[in-house]
């Protein structure tokens, strides 16, 4: 790891570490609003925010959770994981690393609850098998096919060449939509 990474907020990060630092911002008279924090790790804002609403007469907890989640609700989340998956794969991945890759995204097609969904990207990545060779190869190829599946679904195709920005460093704003 990188000295980079080990003090940037990223999803690789040391939880242990990040909370220990987050707690020393928290008690710090020096933390700004304007501080930059991972959306992914940021469990302080999380544990503040979000759980006084789940606990609150004010928002309804179906409004948070739906038991079971439904095809949207599982999509959105399968495409947060496997984007970020390919935003933090190795640049350069070993031959292990890249069997690693092809066997687990087969396998996770074959498994995946939707059975129509499964049956489609079984299919997608028969036909066209995921590029494993490089960090930006795997990102491409988890664009090519969510861009697919919106095209199929009558929603709008992302511009692939953002990837990083929107599953790794984040747009200037901090906002993704």
């Amino acid at each position: 790891m990188s000295s980079s990474e080990k003090t940037d907020c990223k999803v690789c990060s040391s939880f242990r570490a990040w909370s220990k630092n987050e707690s020393k911002k928290l008690n710090s008279p020096t933390v700004t609003s304007t501080t930059k924090k991972c959306r992914i790790c940021d469990v302080v804002n999380f544990s503040k925010n979000k759980l006084q609403q789940l606990f609150s007469n004010k928002v309804q907890s179906k409004e948070i959770f739906e038991c079971p989640p439904n095809a949207q609700e599982l999509g959105r989340a399968t495409w947060t994981y496997l984007h970020s998956v390919a935003a933090y794969y190795p640049e350069k991945p070993t031959r292990k690393q890249q069997k690693d890759m092809q066997s687990f995204l087969r396998i996770f097609s074959e498994f995946y609850p939707c059975k129509p969904c499964a049956k489609y990207l079984v299919k997608e990545i028969n036909e066209h098998p995921p590029q494993v060779e490089t960090k930006s190869a795997l990102s491409t190829w988890v664009c090519q096919l969510h861009n697919e599946v919106n095209a199929r679904l009558g929603k709008p195709i992302f511009d692939c060449s953002k990837v990083d920005e929107r599953w790794k460093t984040g747009p200037p704003n901090g906002f993704c939509d």
